[in-house]
C-alpha cells in the first residue's frame, strides 16, 4: 500500500475530472462490491461519508430556480432513532432547513432500524427514507423496499459500517436509490478519510457533481441542459477525495485483499457468536441478530447484555475485559439515539415523537462491541 501512495505522488497530487486514480477507484470499487447496473455507473468518490450522504441528499432534495414544486411544500425524511448522527445531520443543511426530520424506532434485536416503526412514520409529505446498517448488519430490505414501493417514496442507504455485506445473496449497494460508504481509518476499506456514493438516478449523480465537483468532472459527466449550465462553478462546495487517500483505498481492492479480509473477520464473528450464544457460561450475553439470508460485514460485533444476569454492571463488566486484554470492547458513545443530540431535538417536541426512541435507547444501554480481527 505505501508503494501505491508512493507511485501516486510521482504521478500527480491533483486531478480535476474523472480520470486517473478516481477513475480507476470507483470502477474497481462498484466492482469489488458487486454493483449492478445503473449503480455501478453512477459511482463517485467524495472526502467523506459524510460528503457522500449530503451530496445524494442535494441531489434529492435541494431545490433549484426552476424547479417545479408546490409553494411551501414540506419535506419529510424518515431517519432511523439509532444510528450514528451524521447519517441525518446534512439534512439540517438543505432547503434552508426546512426539511422535517421524523425518527423510526429500532429493532430490539440488533439496533437496526424497524420496518414496522418507519410505516407509521409515512406521511404524504414523505419524500425519502434513510436506514443503515447499523455495525455491517443488514436491515430488513425485502420490508423496507416494499415500503418504499408502496409509498412512492424514496430509499437511501448509510453503508459505512456495511461494505460487504449481503441480503439474498446481492450486495446491499443494489437496493437503495442512493448509497454512501465511509471510508474513514477504521472501515474495512480505509482511505485515511474518504467516502463513496452510488445511485441508479442521472439526475441525483449530477446534482450530486455539482456540489461537490465543479467545472472539468461536471463538464466532463454532466449529459442534462438543465445542470450543465451549472457545471463550471458548480453550486458552492468542492467535495473531491485527496488522490493519496484513493490510491490507499484502490490497493485494497486487488488481489482478493478486501474479500480475504472480510473472510476473515466473518469467520472470527460466527466463532465468536457460536460461543456466545450456546455455551451456558456466556448466559446473560447474546450477539445482535443477522436477518436470514443475509451476511455482515462486522463493522464491530455488538453483544447485547442482560443485567439481571450479572452481579456487576455493563460499564464494570467492559471494564474487567479491557483489563483481560479485550482491549477493543467498548460501550458506544457518538453511535447512539439521535434524541440524546442537541441539534435534533427541536424535531422532538412531543411525546409521541419520544416514544420512537423507546428501543433505540434500550438497545443503546444495553450492548457493548468488540472488534473482529
Amino acid at each position: 500500500m505505501k508503494q501505491a501512495v508512493m507511485k501516486q505522488l510521482d504521478d500527480t497530487i491533483s486531478i480535476y475530472d474523472h480520470s486517473g486514480i478516481y477513475k480507476e477507484f470507483e470502477e474497481r470499487f462498484a466492482n469489488v462490491m458487486g454493483l449492478q447496473a445503473p449503480y455501478d455507473q453512477y459511482c463517485l468518490s467524495t472526502s467523506s461519508g459524510t460528503a457522500a450522504l449530503f451530496s445524494l441528499y442535494f441531489g434529492a432534495f435541494q431545490q433549484f430556480a426552476g424547479d417545479h414544486q408546490e409553494k411551501d411544500q414540506e419535506v419529510e425524511v424518515i431517519v432511523p432513532a439509532y444510528t450514528f448522527f451524521a447519517t441525518a445531520t446534512p439534512l439540517l443543511q438543505l432547503n434552508n432547513g426546512r426539511i422535517k426530520i421524523k425518527f423510526a424506532d429500532c429493532l430490539p434485536s440488533n439496533g437496526n432500524v424497524d420496518p414496522q416503526s418507519i410505516a407509521l412514520q409515512v406521511s404524504d409529505n414523505t419524500k425519502a427514507i434513510i436506514i443503515t446498517h447499523m455495525w455491517g448488519i443488514p436491515c430488513d430490505l425485502d420490508a423496507i423496499v416494499q415500503i418504499c414501493e408502496h409509498y412512492n417514496v424514496l430509499l437511501f442507504q448509510d453503508c459505512s459500517h456495511a461494505h460487504g455485506a449481503t441480503y439474498n445473496h446481492t450486495n446491499v449497494g443494489n437496493f437503495g436509490d442512493g448509497n454512501a460508504w465511509s471510508l474513514q481509518g477504521k472501515k474495512l476499506i480505509t482511505a485515511g478519510e474518504g467516502g463513496i456514493l452510488s445511485t441508479k438516478h442521472q439526475s441525483i449523480f449530477e446534482r450530486a457533481l455539482l456540489i461537490g465537483h465543479f467545472n472539468k468532472r461536471a463538464i466532463q459527466q454532466i449529459e442534462t441542459d438543465e445542470n450543465l449550465k451549472y457545471a463550471p462553478t458548480g453550486c458552492g462546495l468542492k467535495l473531491r477525495m485527496n488522490v493519496l487517500g484513493a490510491a490507499l483505498a484502490n490497493e485494497q481492492l486487488k488481489n482478493n485483499y478486501f474479500q480475504n479480509l472480510l473472510k476473515e473477520k466473518q469467520e472470527i464473528a460466527a466463532y465468536v457468536a457460536d460461543n456466545i450464544d450456546n455455551k451456558r457460561e456466556f448466559q446473560g450475553l447474546e450477539t445482535a441478530s443477522i436477518p436470514t439470508n443475509s451476511t455482515a460485514s462486522y463493522y464491530a460485533l455488538p453483544i447485547c447484555w442482560n443485567q439481571e444476569c450479572f452481579k456487576c454492571d455493563l460499564k464494570q463488566f467492559v471494564r474487567t475485559l479491557n483489563e483481560y486484554g479485550v482491549l477493543h470492547a467498548d460501550m458506544p458513545g457518538s453511535t447512539c439515539p439521535l434524541d440524546q443530540y442537541e441539534v435534533f431535538k427541536r424535531f422532538i417536541d412531543d411525546d409521541l415523537v419520544r416514544e420512537q426512541f423507546r428501543n433505540a435507547n434500550k438497545f443503546h444501554q444495553n450492548m457493548f462491541k468488540i472488534d473482529v480481527w
